[in-house]
């Protein structure tokens, strides 16, 4: 099943986190998106969605498959 990201930010209620909501098919890593989004002064409160990880983190570090 594919992420819906209409019906996702539909459900989202905050006015202040997830606007503006980046939706990606893959990604290296979604936190390392958001940290160069960051350094490029991208809109604070943004929330970064991927349906793949390539080389995605957790926690430590640690690896995160999806």
């Amino acid at each position: 099943m594919s992420f819906d990201s209409t019906r996702y930010r539909s459900l989202f209620r905050s006015d202040a986190i997830g606007w503006p909501m980046r939706v990606f098919a893959e990604l290296d890593s979604t936190n390392s998106w958001c940290k160069a989004a960051d350094a490029d002064a991208d809109a604070h409160g943004t929330v970064c969605l991927a349906e793949h990880q390539t080389a995605g983190r957790g926690q430590y570090h640690r690896p995160w498959v999806s």
